[in-house]
């Protein structure tokens, strides 16, 4: 039977599913529960550890790292006594801790979700780490996308309603622990495209330090101390958000009556054994203005979209912070049966979206252009819009000459908003052979991360060559078909 592997790599939680059939049989395998995006490591052996166990870990004999998707972004090298221990091992260390949910050793071909506008950097990253790993990524895919298709598909029991099948225009509400990220998509004969998008880099973890901060406010008030959270040691920071993201789940599990909970730390810092109780309500008002802020993005983006509400066939709430009540209540009331709930899949409708694309992937199809502005402010498209992105992939080859006899050649880019109001829309090939109409020679490809390159070069001249590259391409996704 062959496996299909799906793999959502989040800010503060990552899912493994594993998508098995043959003609008799479908099945979605979660791996596991969700694993913590965390590691800690020891000062003294410089071992990792990750998830649960680095949870464990948090204490002056280890040095933390509380997102390993954000660890992507920056540099880390520390010497732990004769140990050298670099971002890229740790995260080498932790795709072999998600390849443990799996069971056995052997290498895995998989779909890798990432964030709209994932930097190209990090998707070669990425693919470096998963790779040492064992995992050989087919290709990425947006989340939204792959949320999208979770509840799109008819080929599994998953989901057998299909309840987006039918629907033409959708905003996925893709709200995590590291940010929102709301699209809408719009779906004509399996035929994907964004019509408008937005981020907010304000997700589950600013709600957990927003709450944090005011239960630390209240019990400072008991306490009769005023003392900073910020001024708290990190391990006392940490623990009273371990406690608060708990009591978060459980004051919105919806199998759960209780209306408060209780946080108790047996030390707190120099406050020492603390207890506090959260009420529902109290919990509510500490993260009311974030749950304001995050429905007014998604009016934005559909304002953004020129679709306007009427427009809007369904939205779909995604991602763990997507299971707040207050978000759901305060949603219901604005958009009514337009809402649609990811319910106990939440956490994993990303990854199991990946996980169908692996078994059964569509085509992207490039939906924007991109140009050289000539001289005479015409547009000369070099990937042209409505094209397989396959037909790039192997480069393609155009020629030019040179208009005077200067020492530099000067390209310039055009295709979209961002690349017309960046900096870095130039291509400059510099040293020519300062000749009127010398040949100038661009090579035009597509990779395996979705990342344009142009390379720029002057025929004879080696010495001249020069790369620009883009990763913001926009695209559409045939769906899978059948």
């Amino acid at each position: 039977m062959p496996n299909y592997i799906g793999i959502d790599f989040g800010t503060t939680r990552s899912t493994v599913v594993t998508y098995e059939f043959t003609n008799d049989s479908r099945n979605i395998k979660k791996n596991g529960e969700p694993i913590l995006s965390i590691a800690s490591i020891d000062k003294t052996t410089g071992s990792c550890y990750y998830g649960v166990s680095a949870q464990d870990k948090i204490d002056e004999q280890y040095d933390y790292i509380p997102s390993l998707k954000d660890l992507l972004c920056r540099e880390f090298s520390k010497q732990y006594g004769a140990f050298d221990v670099t971002r890229d091992s740790i995260l080498k260390g932790f795709f072999k801790h998600l390849k443990g949910t799996l069971g056995n050793d052997d290498n895995f071909e998989i779909v890798m979700a990432i964030p709209n506008d994932f930097p190209m950097e990090r998707r070669s990253l990425l693919r470096s780490v998963a790779k040492s790993a064992g995992f050989e990524i087919k290709f990425f895919i947006n989340e939204p996308m792959a949320a999208f298709f979770a509840n799109y598909s008819h080929l599994t029991g998953y989901d057998s309603a299909a309840i987006l099948r039918n629907c033409e225009n959708v905003a996925i509400f893709d709200w995590g622990g590291g940010t929102l990220d709301v699209t809408v998509m719009q779906c004509t004969n399996g035929m994907v495209r964004e019509l408008a998008k937005n981020r907010m880099d304000c997700a589950g973890n600013a709600i957990d330090e927003r709450v944090a901060l005011s239960v630390h406010q209240w019990i400072s008030e008991a306490k009769g101390k005023n003392k900073s959270f910020e001024d708290m040691s990190q391990f006392a920071q940490f623990l009273m958000k371990q406690y608060v993201e708990e009591a978060k789940i459980k004051l919105n599990d919806p199998k759960n009556a209780e209306q408060q909970d209780d946080i108790s730390i047996p030390q707190y810092d120099d406050y020492g054994a603390v207890c506090q109780t959260i009420t529902k309500e109290k919990f509510n008002e500490s993260i009311e203005y974030i749950v304001d802020a995050a429905i007014d993005l998604l009016k934005k983006t559909i304002a953004d979209s020129k679709l306007g509400i009427s427009g809007i066939d369904k939205i779909l709430l995604v991602g763990g912070s997507s299971k707040l009540h207050l978000l759901q209540e305060k949603m219901k009331a604005e958009f009514g049966d337009k809402l649609l709930v990811s319910s106990g899949d939440s956490d994993w409708g990303v990854a199991i979206g990946a996980a169908l694309l692996s078994a059964t992937p569509g085509e992207f199809i490039v939906n924007q252009d991109i140009s050289l502005r000539l001289n005479d402010d015409s547009s000369y498209p070099l990937i042209k819009k409505g094209k397989w992105t396959s037909e790039y992939s192997k480069g393609k080859v155009f020629e030019f000459g040179k208009v005077d006899s200067s020492s530099n050649a000067v390209f310039v880019f055009s295709g979209s908003a961002d690349i017309d109001e960046s900096d870095q829309k130039y291509l400059i090939i510099e040293e020519t052979q300062a000749l009127f109409d010398e040949r100038l020679r661009l090579t035009v490809f597509i990779d395996e991360n979705m990342i344009v390159h142009v390379k720029g070069e002057c025929v004879g001249w080696p010495d001249s060559t020069s790369e620009w590259k883009y990763a913001n391409l926009s695209c559409r996704y045939q769906l899978p078909q059948g």
